[in-house]
């Protein structure tokens, strides 16, 4: 099991400890204790043979028990946990258009209002302009053949974000806005000052930004129509509010409509004035009379007609738009995050194993410190609550594997499991390590053969560049017939 699909709010947590647990591997906001008993706890509850959806739920389980830690150590990492409050996003989209409305004229500045360059129609024609490319890019992208669909998480990523492509490319500025808009959400109200603040700001910092990279891959159409869903609102009702203030300044200003221009004449103002109005006019059931050039006229019939056209050319494509985003981020309440194999593997463990005795082989590699303890806590997991760990002095290189004494367990079946240790910072060599693990196994016994990544990864840093270098080595690691290989 390499994917889990789980409610937004509930992997977005999985996301965040999964991000804390990579980022403190000294066990400093959560200890090596802590992480054992949730997941013990998380797999009590599985019984045998669960399935994916029953092992995604313990996942989600595990996480939850584990973020109250983490809220101790950091409560503004913890605080990525509760997602995008969207009904509190929602009401500052409609409160701030209001507030801008009220604060200043759609008809423009004095009491005569330019029929082509008032405040309300540069708004009618921006709003048309950006809900004309927005609804072309969902004709084109209903038109075109789609894909098959994903079969792995990273798949369903890339998938998730051709979903909301149209959503972004819908103008240039709205792309940036739409992009930066929802590269904030992935992170609202966690500040950079809160995280770098404190004695752990290097873990904040390293967890944060695990957090972000994943979050941004695996939620990447959600937070993309999210982000769009609260700009066409706000765009929405931006227009909605100008109409109305020019209808209520209407009502104590005396409004007059005229029209100047250096390059247009009679004609060329009469073809822009028809390409505005002429529907407005016509549902309304008034003649479209465009007055001279510098003439004023009553204002109160052009006043409907460029209400009119807002509805029509502004208000109604961004309803269609709104309705759009709404069913399709609907669609996106669930969605696939990488599962650590390791932790389904634990999780799919039995309470207890046939093995009663695992002796451990550590060849030419040593532990850091504690390292022993974490590995006994592994092999618990994977093998069996009722093991004795026991593990043997390190074997140096080249050196045969050690004579194992008898001990309890050692005289029926399968009681005894070896596993050989290797160390991932050494390159494997089949005359080598190959040859030490064949000897192992020409023991009879069931034999597990471990990669300890620690040394590598003290060597070539945690960031993304040494991670990559990590997966790198393991795609090369030893692999031997028959044997299982495991980091």
């Amino acid at each position: 099991m390499s994917e889990a699909r789980l409610p937004i709010d509930r992997a977005r947590t999985v996301v965040l400890v999964d991000a804390v647990e990579s980022a403190d591997d000294t066990g400093a906001w959560i200890s090596s204790a802590a992480r054992d008993d949730a997941t013990r706890r998380a797999r009590e509850v599985l019984g045998e043979a669960p399935s994916d959806a029953a092992v995604a739920e313990a996942i989600a389980q595990r996480a939850e028990a584990l973020l109250p830690a983490v809220a101790t150590h950091a409560p503004a990492v913890a605080r990525l946990a509760r997602g995008i409050p969207f009904g509190r996003l929602l009401l500052c989209a409609l409160i701030l258009p209001i507030l801008y409305g009220i604060g200043r004229s759609a008809l423009g500045p004095g009491s005569t209002i330019d029929l082509f360059a008032n405040p309300l129609v540069v708004l009618i024609a921006w709003n048309a302009a950006v809900c004309t490319i927005g609804i072309l890019a969902l004709v084109l992208r209903a038109l075109l053949p789609r894909r098959p669909a994903a079969t792995s998480a990273a798949e369903a990523a890339r998938h998730d974000e051709e979903v909301a492509a149209d959503e972004t490319f819908a103008s240039p500025t709205r792309s940036w806005l739409t992009t930066r808009f929802g590269e904030w959400l992935v992170l609202f109200g966690v500040s950079g000052k809160s995280v770098r603040r404190g004695d752990d700001a290097t873990l904040a910092t390293r967890a944060v930004s695990r957090f972000a990279d994943t979050w941004r891959r695996v939620a990447h159409a959600r937070t993309t129509l999210t982000a769009s869903l609260l700009l066409h609102t706000s765009a929405s009702l931006l227009v909605a509010v100008a109409v109305g203030e020019a209808y209520l300044r209407g009502v104590f200003t005396e409004y007059e409509a005229s029209w100047e221009s250096t390059w247009l004449d009679d004609e060329d103002a009469g073809t822009l004035a028809r390409a505005l109005y002429a529907l407005p006019a016509r549902i309304l059931g008034t003649p479209l009379e465009l007055p001279a050039e510098g003439v004023a006229v009553p204002a109160g019939g052009w006043i409907h007609r460029i209400a009119l056209a807002a509805l029509l050319f502004a208000l109604v494509p961004r309803a269609l738009l709104i309705a759009i985003a709404l069913g399709r981020r609907s669609r996106t309440a669930a969605v696939r995050i990488p599962i650590d194999p390791s932790l389904a593997r634990r999780l799919r463990a039995r309470a207890a194993t046939r093995f009663a005795r695992v002796v451990v082989l550590p060849y030419s590699v040593r532990l850091p410190e504690g390292g022993n303890d974490r590995l006994r806590a592994i092999l618990v997991e994977i093998l069996g609550d009722h093991a004795v760990i026991e593990i043997a002095p390190p074997a140096d290189y080249g050196d045969d594997p050690p004579a194992l004494d008898p001990g309890a367990g050692d005289g029926s079946g399968d009681e005894l499991c070896r596993v050989v240790l290797f160390g991932l910072a050494q390159p494997p060599e089949a005359e080598v390590h190959h040859d030490f693990l064949e000897q192992v196994a020409r023991g009879g016994r069931p034999t597990v053969a471990l990669v300890d990544a620690s040394g590598y990864r003290r060597r070539f840093g945690d960031d993304s560049q040494g991670r990559t270098r990590i997966a790198e080595r393991r795609r090369r690691e030893l692999y031997v017939s028959n044997m299982q290989l495991a980091s």
